[in-house]
């Protein structure tokens, strides 16, 4: 009996190694949200709406401890290379000059030299002060969307560059009237439709919801109109609309006959914003923080016929998804620099353990180091994120005091089912630290910081964190937005000049 079930645990394995024997791996559907929290979606518990993603969480494999860094353009390096983005000075977001180094290869490169169809749709935010940062030229064969990260999404302004045009097609800058969700599906329907049906497709869509400005549709409004608090609702309804859009792209899958042919990844970039409407309650602080409600962000993935339903408790993190990709598909790697990430291709299709190393994240506000059950975090005293405190408290319908589900707590590896915050954040953060450690096995919502009796592993850790970046000079200035600092707006802007000045892409061309 026990050698059968090995038997058909390894037969995914098998299949997909045969698959890539004939050149013939899956297509690549990778789905992002950007700002979205643990407690945002309706698998994790939320009252928000999302059928959905709920549908592929429940047909496919949830990841119950997918990790992100706790910030937009972190994640996207460490997605895009497979490589940790403190190793290029990237702690925050691209916003005035820089990208990802020229140097390094991305996914997007190593899928198209296979044969792969490439396509990327949505927030770049890989830099954009030169054409060779452009995903054009980053391995994408087609792309569209914006390049800055906090974009209008109806105006496609950049709030980052003084309300400065941002909307592209290919490096070409395009006036299109819409809702930025809307746009980036419509676009990716057409391209399923009008591929070339011989060949494989990677595509990528990085929406810009449910990440500020808020701004819905008025529909999806209507539908929240029980919730009494406005950021919460047009959050809400953001993120409804953004499952609507999940949906049109898997029943466009159905329809072309390429649902079974292709492994669909959705996950978060970061967590959300207490005050900007998102939840990640039970978990502890939000965007920027190191902390869990920071970091550890919903995600899932999904091939029918080769990926069991189920819940993989083993960590698995942004950094991961480059080797296991080339793992999944048989595509050969076109370098030979040393990844940071693992390929969890076993634990995903036959749910093997996978023997981890350290896991590093980090941003301009903070630190954090995996190892085992033991995380370490550094970061400025009673600094929770982006919005201020990170468990956003019961509001009406949407709001669960106390949170949703308690995350699950047992040790990873296989399938199943200082402590008190201080007050919030603001702005940069000071340069003096407070260290803490937690049990994350035991203690998921980080309320007992056990360092003071652990003073040898918190001195190891901290030195390993350190050592990790020593001497690379950070290439992100941080941010600041044009208003000062809201991060949750529910509208269109109705700060930017009549005379946007020059696009983004125009800026650079001149």
């Amino acid at each position: 009996m026990r050698a059968a079930k090995r038997a058909a645990g390894l037969a995914p394995l098998v299949l997909a190694s045969t698959l890539a024997a004939w050149g013939a791996g899956p297509n690549i559907l990778l789905m992002m949200a950007d700002d979205l929290g643990w407690n945002d979606v309706g698998f994790n518990g939320s009252a928000i709406e999302t059928p959905a993603i709920d549908s592929l969480a429940s047909g496919g494999l949830r990841l119950d401890r997918y990790y992100a860094f706790s910030l937009c353009t972190p994640t996207r390096v460490a997605i895009m290379t497979g490589r940790s983005p403190l190793r290029f000075g990237i702690f925050g977001p691209i916003i005035d000059h820089g990208g990802l180094p020229l140097e390094e290869t991305t996914v997007g490169e190593i899928f198209r030299d296979a044969g792969y169809q490439t396509w990327y749709l949505g927030k770049w935010h890989l830099g954009h002060g030169r054409r060779a940062y452009f995903p054009n030229e980053r391995g994408w064969d087609h792309s569209y969307g914006s390049l800055t990260g906090g974009l209008d999404h109806y105006s496609h302004n950049s709030d980052v560059l003084m309300g400065a045009p941002d909307w592209h097609r290919n490096g070409e800058p395009i006036e299109e009237e819409g809702h930025t969700t809307d746009l980036y599906t419509q676009e990716a329907l057409r391209l399923l439709e009008g591929r070339d049906k011989e060949t494989r497709f990677f595509m990528y869509v990085s929406w810009n919801a449910p990440h500020a400005p808020l701004q819905a549709v008025e529909p999806y409004l209507e539908r929240y109109a029980r919730v009494d608090d406005e950021v919460r609702r047009t959050y809400a309804a953001m993120v409804t609309h953004l499952d609507d859009s999940v949906a049109s792209l898997i029943e466009a899958l159905e329809r072309e006959g390429l649902r079974q042919d292709t492994l669909v990844i959705w996950v978060s970039d970061n967590g959300g914003i207490p005050s900007g409407g998102g939840n990640n309650s039970p978990l502890h602080g939000g965007k920027g923080s190191p902390y869990e409600g920071g970091t550890r962000v919903p995600g899932l993935v999904n091939w029918p016929g080769t990926i069991e339903p189920g819940v993989l408790s083993q960590q698995v993190s942004a950094l991961d998804w480059l080797p296991t990709l080339l793992s999944a598909t048989g595509v050969p790697r076109t370098d030979s620099k040393p990844l940071d990430g693992f390929d969890m291709w076993p634990a995903i299709a036959a749910g093997r353990s996978v023997e981890r190393g350290d896991l590093v994240f980090g941003s301009n506000f903070g630190r954090a180091l995996f190892r085992g059950k033991w995380k370490y975090v550094e970061t400025v005293p009673g600094w929770l994120g982006l919005g201020g405190p990170g468990r956003r408290p019961g509001q009406g319908p949407l709001g669960r005091a106390g949170g949703a589900r308690r995350p699950g707590q047992g040790p990873p590896g296989g399938r199943g089912g200082a402590g008190r915050p201080g007050p919030p954040g603001r702005g940069r953060p000071q340069q003096r630290s407070q260290q803490a450690l937690y049990d994350v096995y035991a203690d998921p919502t980080e309320s007992n910081n056990v360092a003071a009796e652990h003073p040898d592993l918190v001195n190891e850790l901290a030195a390993f964190v350190r050592a990790f970046h020593a001497g690379v000079p950070s290439i992100a200035r941080g941010f600041g937005l044009r208003d000062g600092g809201t991060f949750a707006r529910v509208g269109p802007m109705a700060t930017f000049p009549e005379d946007r000045g020059a696009h983004v892409i125009d800026r650079v061309d001149e």
